[in-house]
């Protein structure tokens, strides 16, 4: 009589267990039979891992809360607008923040119309830097998955 098996497998998404998702892969294509088209792509664990970190770090600014608000403030620019965070209240998230123009940004920042420019365009520039980030990593999935349905992993 005829028989079917089906091979399912886990692996991990953490780059620590790469070694182990490897092998879980390999077994698994050595079970199913398709082992001879198996190709691998390497790729350092470091960039993987510095990816990551950068992916954590790149938060949409109308996503911060109060306290990422205040940790961009006191960073921003060399810390140009260290001033500001007193003035930021415990209801001031990402949402509000960037809704301000730049006349509150220099009410912020002590009534200074230069560094409230200034601010208003660094935060400006942050958005477009994750918006940025985010459509390229947008991008590397698309083309991930397109490469696998064709089967050139």
């Amino acid at each position: 009589e005829e028989a079917r098996m089906a091979v399912i497998t886990t692996v991990s998404p953490n780059p620590t267990d790469t070694e182990h998702s490897i092998t879980t892969l390999r077994t698994a294509c050595m079970i199913s039979g398709h082992d001879a088209g198996v190709k691998e792509i390497k790729e350092d664990v470091t960039n993987v891992v510095h990816q990551q970190h950068e992916a954590t770090r790149m938060v949409a600014p109308v996503h911060w809360t109060c306290d990422d608000v205040k940790a961009w403030v006191l960073k921003a620019c060399k810390g140009q607008f260290a001033c500001a965070t007193d003035k930021i209240t415990s209801a001031m998230n990402g949402r509000a923040f960037v809704r301000l123009n730049q006349a509150n940004m220099a009410q912020l920042c002590g009534g200074s119309k230069q560094l409230g420019d200034k601010m208003y365009n660094a935060i400006r520039n942050e958005i477009a830097a994750v918006d940025d980030y985010m459509q390229k990593r947008r991008q590397e999935a698309r083309e991930t998955a397109a490469r696998a349905k064709a089967g050139n992993f």
